[in-house]
Parts: C-alpha cells; sequence; structure tokens
C-alpha cells in the first residue's frame, strides 16, 4: 500500500519518484541502509534486538555503552550511532546482511526500487497490480488479500470515456 502511488506513476511515466526517508521518527536505529546491492531496511525496535543487531555488526558493546544502552540515548547519539551503522553495512550485500540478521531473528527486509517490485515472483503470484482497462499503461494496486481464494475488490474494469452513452 505505500507504494501505491509510486507505481501508479512509474507504470505510466517510466519515471522513479523522489526518494523519502526511511528513519522511524522515534526509534534509533530503525530504517533502511546502504549495501553494496541496494537499501536494507533494519527494524531493531526495543532494546532485546539491538543487542542482536550489534552483535550482527561485529560490535556487542555497543549496548552496554552509556549513549547506546536504550533507545532514548540512542535517540540522542543518532547523529554519531546511523553514520557507524552504515559505515558497516555498505560493506556488504543485502543477501549477507539478511542471513546474519535471520539468525538472530532480528526483523529487516529489502527496499526494492519500483522496478524490482514489479518484477517479484509474490507479486505476480499474488496478482497484486491490475490495469484500469485493457490498453492502460497504468498499474493500480489490489488489496493484499483473498477471501475464500478470491480476490478482494472489485475487479471490473473502469469504463472508458463515453463507453457507456446512451446505456445509463
Amino acid at each position: 500500500m505505500w507504494a501505491s502511488n509510486h507505481i501508479a506513476g512509474y507504470s505510466v511515466t517510466g519515471k522513479m519518484p523522489a526518494r523519502q526517508g526511511s528513519g522511524h521518527p522515534s526509534l534509533t536505529p530503525y530504517q533502511a541502509f546502504q549495501c553494496t546491492d541496494g537499501l536494507l531496511m533494519v527494524c531493531p525496535g526495543n532494546d532485546r534486538l539491538w543487542r542482536k543487531f550489534a552483535e550482527v555488526l561485529g560490535h556487542p558493546e555497543w549496548p552496554d555503552e552509556p549513549r547506546f544502552k536504550r533507545n532514548g540515548d540512542r535517540m540522542n547519539e543518532r547523529d554519531v550511532l546511523l553514520p557507524m551503522i552504515a559505515n558497516i553495512m555498505k560493506k556488504e550485500s543485502r543477501a549477507y546482511w539478511s542471513a546474519k540478521l535471520d539468525a538472530l531473528g532480528v526483523p529487516h527486509g529489502p527496499l526494492n526500487s519500483v522496478p524490482q517490485v514489479l518484477e517479484l515472483a509474490q507479486v505476480a503470484a499474488l496478482g497484486m497490480f491490475g490495469k484500469p482497462y485493457d490498453a492502460s499503461p497504468a498499474l493500480f494496486h489490489g488489496l493484499p488479500l483473498s477471501i475464500d481464494g478470491e480476490r478482494a475488490g472489485n475487479q471490473q474494469k473502469a469504463p472508458k470515456i463515453g463507453e457507456h452513452n446512451g446505456k445509463v
């Protein structure tokens, strides 16, 4: 749902939308970091997960430092901590970090570009996007769920301008 406007715009224009920030306003760290092959969203949203994340980064001592011990401390030191993390994560691929984060149960996921999202097997299998009418280049998202095997929402195409003139 968060990408729906970006995908609709990209599917019509072929142009990538402008980037927005990924950081959480009240959790640190909780944002995307650049890896060698793209962005990875990392979500250690509590002190227990922060400890695991610091271990993955090779700095198990960080959670014991007063400046990084609790989320409030990390928020106060955000300008120091985030570049430290970024400098480590940019050296390896998303798959490398994902394997390490998975092993310790730290929530994370890739931030894909619009074309990458459209190429995902899961998106195709779920039939996530449809055209408003057959000749349209635009793609619009559907609801990301099925009920009793049926896609939620109305699957009818939008009429073309004038298509129903004289019928209504």
